[in-house]
C-alpha cells in the first residue's frame, strides 16, 4: 500500500506551477462540495438516524485518508462532515434550486481545473492513476495546512514535498488579487451554470405515483388523539419554539386507500424551509368509522390537542391550516371552527362546495358521495364550506391543468371577501404537494407573504 508521502508526491509531479495550485485551491473544493450536494439526493431516516449516498461516501472517504495520516485524516473527516451538513441543506431546496448548485459548483470547480492544468502544461493526476481523483482534496488541505503555517499536522516525510512546491507557490501568494476576484466569480457562476446545461424543473402536471416516489425526512414525533391506529398526529418540528406551524392535512378523496404517506416529501420540504408542520391522520372511507361524520370529528379533535399540547406552544405561532384536494375541505372547515385557534387557511386544489363536486361525474367525485352516505340535509349542509361563512383569511392555490378538482371550485369560493385565489395556468393537481414543481415554489412565495 502506498503511503502518504508516496500518494502526494505523485501527485504533486502534476501540479508544479504556482498558478496551477491556485486554480486546484479553488476548484476541488467546489468539486468535492458539488458531488456531496448531488449525492445528498436521496435520503432515509430510520428512527433519528439518517443515511445518504453523500454520507457513504464521505465515511468511506475519511476511513481512507485516516490510515494515510491520523492527524491529516481527522482534519479531513470534520471536513467532509460540514460538507455532507451543507449538502443536506442545499439538497432540501427545491430540485431546480438543488441541481443548480450541485451541477453549477461541479462544471466551475472542473473549468479552474483545467485553466490550471493549461498553465502546467499536463494533463490531470487522474488520467494516468484515478486515485488523484481521492489525493486531490487531501493535496489542497495538506498545502492549506503547510502555508498556514501548522507544520505538526503535516507528517515530516510530507512536509518535503509541500517545502519544495512552497518555493514555487509562495510569490503567488504575495497577491490575493486573483484569488478573491475568482473565487467570487465562481460563487456568482454556480447557480448559472446549470441553466446552459440541463432544465431542472420538474415538468407540470405530475402523477400521482411521482409523488409517492420522492425522498423525504421521517416525522420526528408522533401524538395519538384517539384509540384508533389512525388517529393521530405526525409533527416535523421547526427551527425555533415560534416558527409559524402548517396544520397540514392530507387528501385522497376521503378514501382509505390513500393515507398520510403521500404528503411525507411535502411536509418534511416545508420543515426544510423553515417551518413547523403537524400533519393529521384520520379515519377515511372504508375505514372503521370513517366518512361523515366520524372524518368530521377525527379533524376537530386533533385539533383541539394541539392547541392543549403546552410543548407546542401555538399561542406564540402563527398556525396555518394547509389542506389538499379533500384534506383542503377539511382544512376551510376546521378553520371555521376554530377561528381563535387557526390564523389562515391554505387550500391546495381544495374541494369548497361538497354539494357542486359530488354532483359531478368522476372517481373522487362519487368518492365524494361515499362520504356523505350517512348523512342527512343538515349534514350536508354542515359540511359544506360554501355553505358556511368564512371567518377568517383564505387563500386557495389551483391549478389550471387540475383534472381531479375543477377551477370552478376557486372562482366561486373567492367571491367571498376574506378569500384569495392564486391560479397557476400548467399546475396539475399533484403539483402543489411535490418539492421539484414550480406550483411548489408558487406555494412557498404564498407562504412567505402571509407570514409577512
Amino acid at each position: 500500500m502506498k503511503t502518504i508521502t508516496d500518494h502526494l508526491a505523485d501527485y504533486a509531479a502534476y501540479h508544479r506551477d504556482r498558478r496551477n495550485i491556485a486554480t486546484h485551491l479553488i476548484g476541488i473544493p467546489m468539486i468535492v462540495i458539488a458531488l456531496q450536494i448531488l449525492l445528498s439526493r436521496p435520503h432515509w431516516a430510520f428512527d433519528g438516524w439518517f443515511l445518504s449516498p453523500a454520507l457513504i461516501v464521505a465515511v468511506v472517504a475519511s476511513f481512507f485518508y485516516l490510515r494515510l495520516d491520523r492527524p491529516l485524516g481527522l482534519l479531513m473527516a470534520v471536513l467532509l462532515a460540514l460538507t455532507v451538513i451543507l449538502g443536506v441543506q442545499v439538497a432540501a431546496l427545491s430540485t431546480t434550486l438543488w441541481l443548480s448548485w450541485g451541477i453549477g459548483l461541479f462544471v466551475v470547480g472542473w473549468i479552474f481545473q483545467f485553466i490550471g492544468h493549461f498553465f502546467e502544461g499536463r494533463k490531470p493526476a487522474f488520467v494516468d492513476d484515478i486515485m488523484g481523483l481521492a489525493i486531490g482534496p487531501l493535496f489542497v488541505v495538506a498545502e492549506v495546512v503547510f502555508m498556514l503555517g501548522l507544520k505538526k499536522i503535516c507528517t515530516k516525510p510530507s512536509k518535503n514535498v509541500f517545502r519544495k512546491l512552497l518555493k514555487y507557490f509562495r510569490p503567488f501568494m504575495r497577491s490575493y488579487k486573483f484569488l478573491y476576484s475568482a473565487l467570487a466569480a465562481s460563487l456568482a457562476l454556480a447557480p448559472l451554470v446549470c441553466s446552459a446545461t440541463t432544465d431542472t424543473h420538474v415538468k407540470a402536471n405530475v402523477p400521482y405515483q411521482a409523488v409517492t416516489e420522492l425522498s423525504f425526512q421521517a416525522p420526528a414525533q408522533r401524538l395519538s388523539y384517539g384509540d384508533d391506529p389512525l388517529q393521530f398526529i405526525e409533527l416535523w418540528p421547526g427551527p425555533t419554539n415560534s416558527a409559524p406551524l402548517i396544520l397540514f392535512i392530507h387528501g385522497g378523496c376521503w378514501l382509505n386507500a390513500y393515507d398520510i404517506k403521500h404528503t411525507y416529501a411535502a411536509t418534511s420540504a416545508l420543515q426544510q424551509v423553515g417551518y413547523a408542520v403537524a400533519s393529521l391522520e384520520y379515519r377515511r372511507t372504508g375505514d372503521n368509522g370513517g366518512g361523515w361524520p366520524g372524518t368530521w370529528h377525527d379533524v376537530q379533535t386533533a385539533v383541539q390537542i394541539l392547541a392543549a399540547t403546552p410543548e407546542l406552544q401555538l399561542e406564540q405561532r402563527k398556525v396555518i391550516a394547509m389542506g389538499h384536494s379533500a384534506g383542503g375541505h377539511l382544512a376551510l372547515l376546521a378553520g371555521n371552527a376554530f377561528p381563535d385557534t387557526i390564523d389562515h387557511v391554505v387550500g391546495l386544489a381544495a374541494i369548497t362546495d361538497l354539494a357542486s363536486y359530488t354532483a359531478a361525474d368522476g372517481g373522487c367525485q362519487q368518492a365524494g358521495v361515499q362520504f356523505m352516505a350517512h348523512a342527512t340535509p343538515a349534514d350536508w349542509q354542515t359540511a359544506n364550506p360554501s355553505q358556511q361563512p368564512v371567518q377568517l383569511s383564505v387563500t386557495l392555490l389551483q391549478g389550471k391543468a387540475d383534472s381531479i378538482v375543477p377551477i370552478a371550485q376557486a372562482e366561486n369560493y373567492a367571491q367571498h371577501d376574506l378569500v384569495q385565489v392564486v391560479f397557476d395556468d400548467n399546475a396539475g393537481h399533484f403539483d402543489w404537494v411535490h418539492p421539484g414543481t414550480t406550483a411548489w415554489q408558487q406555494l412557498l412565495t404564498t407562504l412567505e407573504a402571509i407570514n409577512d
